[in-house]
């Protein structure tokens, strides 16, 4: 029986500017709403950072009729190459990482009884990449994080939500995209762009209602430098991550 190998491993990144990493390791979580990174394409013109979609759903090739509810009299009737739909979340906000996954998965030897399974960032995403930042905290222990993180938003009384974003083609209007968003609207959080699929976000996201911000709000974590380390974001994308475990043939 031949022996499988599993790629299933996960880590995560925060990409910045040095002192806001050093901000978070010593345990303030600064969280930017939605609207921000909408208004950041639209300044800049271009994806990066900014996304003019970031919790809005565009519908390519929208036909709107309005019909009057008692006589079904036709009122108007439009026609719009791209329109957008906004489900009220925009003022949210939200805390974005990389998830180096496997996506990332490059290679994997086996060398007796032990297999190395290497990850690595792609070549053809590595300029996408340093937009979000020229530092990045290496998060080496992810659950313990994320078991701080939450704490924290309890403490604050902050409902929550996490996942990987899911990333879809703006050219057409897909089916999985639109009944997940229907279903839940908080979901459109976790949805952008093909052009952002380098970035493999995992994204935590607010949902009180109350909590609306024209901004930016700030959250209490914790010191986090005990499970973190700071590097440059070119050494990251120079290296290699290797996995070594010791695998046996089933009986």
């Amino acid at each position: 029986m031949g022996r499988t190998i599993d790629t299933a491993f996960e880590m995560l990144f925060k990409f910045s500017k040095k002192c806001h990493l050093e901000s978070l390791q010593k345990g303030k979580l600064y969280m930017r709403n939605l609207q921000y990174y909408i208004d950041l394409e639209i300044a800049s013109g271009k994806i990066g950072v900014g996304d003019r979609y970031d919790g809005l759903m565009p519908l390519v090739n929208a036909n709107v009729t309005a019909i009057d509810n008692e006589t079904n009299a036709l009122i108007m009737k439009a026609f719009f190459p791209v329109a957008q739909m906004n489900f009220g979340y925009t003022k949210h906000p939200a805390f974005c990482t990389y998830m180096l996954d496997y996506r990332n998965y490059r290679d994997a030897r086996l060398n007796g009884s032990i297999m190395s399974v290497d990850y690595q960032v792609p070549d053809n995403h590595k300029n996408d990449i340093r937009e979000l930042g020229n530092h990045v905290l290496i998060i080496k222990d992810g659950t313990e994080f994320i078991r701080r993180i939450e704490a924290g938003f309890e403490n604050e009384g902050l409902r929550s939500t996490r996942d990987l974003v899911k990333y879809y083609d703006d050219k057409i209007n897909t089916l999985q995209h639109m009944q997940d968003v229907y279903n839940n609207n908080y979901r459109i959080a976790f949805w952008k762009r093909k052009g952002f699929e380098p970035q493999q976000e995992y994204r935590f996201f607010i949902l009180n209602r109350e909590i609306e911000t024209d901004d930016s709000l700030t959250v209490d974590i914790g010191n986090i430098e005990d499970i973190t380390q700071i590097i440059t974001t070119e050494e990251m994308l120079n290296m290699r991550i290797t996995i070594d475990c010791m695998v046996a043939e089933k009986p």
